[in-house]
């Protein structure tokens, strides 16, 4: 048994994540965890820190914690990218080799330098250009998959799954599933929209993962990572209407707490080791 977070946040996410990388890699390897990803808002600036982490981490301890190296962007379904307010919906990418490693950076440069607007956006039509060498998850409650099936819209939910498992090679996006304990919009649990989301994936053929979306090391960091946010939106700490993150669950989990997180779907946990495998950048 094994599993790996291939949904992390650290302090690279600035002001809403307080990971610092060589913590992370090195939990990872006192946690005997095969690999670790980076997927932070937007940009890929913490990626040769975590390469040089996990070698540093590989010398003090013997312990070979793999890189892998991700974002998660911002999804428009807008193409004509307007200069407007929109909502902008959460995607995770990984670099599944070399060549997908050379795309994430060509994308991630691209949502920023051409299409910025409050956000580095992408559209659809640069996931198609950037497609090759890439596995993509429909992320948190946040992505346009989870959104669809809060509104109500399951069938909506299905197409934009279906259309990105074409953008890929076979197997290679995946159907994302996380419990801290929220609710969504519509008052749906976590486990609600689990059940929702396996259900999409058995119905299309795809496999689920399960990720924490940690955005702190411990559960102890939680006040940490609240005050950071604070500062990040330029709110006060006893604001009642202030954007927080609920809880104290966004921290990187062993693998027996992810379990226990899910036991009606384990292979969803055996799948992140299925990703830690085929993704294999030098």
């Amino acid at each position: 048994m094994a599993f790996a977070h291939l949904h992390c946040h650290t302090e690279d996410s600035l002001l809403d994540g307080a990971t610092h990388i060589y913590d992370m890699v090195k939990r990872a390897a006192d946690l005997d965890m095969p690999a670790v990803a980076i997927t932070d808002h937007g940009v890929m600036s913490g990626v040769p820190e975590l390469d040089e982490a996990c070698r540093k981490v590989k010398n003090e301890t013997g312990k070979w914690v793999k890189p892998i190296f991700g974002c998660e962007i911002y999804f428009t379904t807008d193409s004509e990218l307007k200069k407007q307010k929109q909502k902008l919906h959460h995607m995770i990418l990984l670099a599944k080799n070399n060549t997908g490693y050379h795309n994430l950076l060509k994308l991630v440069s691209e949502s920023h330098v051409d299409n910025f607007y409050y956000r580095p956006r992408t559209t659809y039509e640069m996931l198609q250009k950037y497609s090759e060498g890439i596995i993509a998850t429909s992320a948190c409650i946040a992505g346009i998959i989870p959104r669809c099936i809060d509104d109500g819209a399951f069938a909506e939910a299905k197409e934009w799954a279906q259309k990105f498992a074409a953008l890929y090679e076979p197997g290679d996006f995946y159907i994302e599933l996380q419990d801290q304990g929220i609710t969504t919009n519509a008052g749906m649990s976590q486990y609600e929209m689990n059940c929702k989301l396996t259900q999409l994936a058995r119905e299309l053929g795809l496999q689920t993962i399960a990720t924490n979306d940690f955005h702190y090391l411990t559960r102890e960091d939680a006040p940490i990572q609240d005050v950071m946010m604070c500062i990040g939106t330029g709110s006060k700490i006893d604001d009642p209407n202030r954007i927080r993150m609920t809880g104290s669950e966004f921290y990187m989990k062993t693998e027996e707490e992810m379990r226990a997180l899910f036991p009606y779907c384990q292979e969803a946990i055996d799948n992140t080791l299925e990703i830690a495998e085929k993704c294999d950048v030098e």
